[in-house]
């Protein structure tokens, strides 16, 4: 639960967000919560720079994400963060529609062709 929260929900809407996981299948500890994490900055890094692996990192993300969702138990968000979540989720597929389907898909190729062009050459 975001940190903000406590400036406008009421004490009783605050304990009723801290349900969030209850009855889930999948526990991880909060390291690996944090490895996640990073691993989504670094693939949106990547995508900044038309890494080619970060291309397929972000889209492996995407669907782990939503494989493991079902298995994360009750999901309770204030209004906010439902929007800021929707909205993420829209940008997330117009990032993967940009990087595989539109002009910008041949940015990627180019950064992977021309690697490979210069660990050839001898």
């Amino acid at each position: 639960m975001p940190y903000y929260d406590y400036l406008w929900l009421s004490q009783y809407e605050i304990d009723f967000l801290s349900n969030n996981g209850a009855e889930a299948v999948v526990v991880m500890p909060e390291i690996v919560w944090h490895l996640f994490m990073l691993s989504w900055v670094a693939s949106s890094i990547g995508l900044f720079f038309f890494i080619n692996f970060a291309r397929k990192a972000f889209i492996a993300l995407v669907i782990f994400t939503a494989l493991l969702n079902p298995f994360l138990g009750w999901q309770v968000f204030s209004p906010f963060d439902a929007a800021v979540v929707s909205i993420l989720n829209m940008i997330d597929g117009a990032l993967i529609v940009m990087a595989y389907f539109t002009s910008i898909s041949v940015n990627f190729n180019k950064h992977l062709t021309s690697s490979s062009s210069v660990t050839n050459n001898p």
